[in-house]
């Protein structure tokens, strides 16, 4: 599962909203048309803090690790006072009991960071309540492959002459 997918799970546990309230951005989202409280997930930038590779002798497998730094933007949205008064919990689902469980499960790590932002002025006469939660996440990422490796080295042919 990747890192927004269990960040999306954790919120959806703890608020107790519907999947369809949850979303993952992506460029076919349509937003709700009723005035309740929908959150929207989006990716803001990563780093690289480690990469590894090992080789199993025994199985002939190379496992490759990543551990990643990444961003994302929690958005609270809702046409009534709903995302306003929910924002906080936001924060109490990263460090609940819940939160933690789902998140070990999946070897990531999450953490709120920066400050909650009232983004409901861009939204202009339409009204809006908008609030961002910037969220951080350590994740742990593998993949295992087989590695043919070569038994023995061919003989070399011995050139007579010159």
């Amino acid at each position: 599962m990747q890192p927004d997918q269990v960040l999306a799970q954790i919120l959806r546990t703890y608020m107790e909203l519907p999947e369809d309230r949850v979303v993952i951005y992506n460029g076919n989202f349509d937003a709700p048309k009723d005035p309740h409280l929908y959150i929207l997930i989006s990716y803001e930038s990563g780093q690289p803090v480690g990469v590894k590779n090992d080789f199993d002798a025994l199985t002939q497998t190379e496992t490759a690790s990543v551990v990643m730094f990444s961003t994302f933007a929690v958005e609270l949205v809702s046409k009534n006072r709903e995302a306003m008064e929910r924002k906080e919990e936001v924060l109490m689902a990263l460090h609940s009991q819940i939160g933690l469980t789902i998140a070990e499960a999946h070897n990531v790590r999450l953490w709120r960071y920066g400050t909650m932002l009232d983004l409901s002025a861009i939204e202009g006469a339409s009204a809006l309540s908008r609030y961002r939660v910037n969220v951080a996440i350590s994740s742990l990422k593998e993949k295992q492959m087989p590695i043919d490796v070569f038994e023995q080295f061919p003989q070399e042919g011995v050139i007579n002459g010159a």
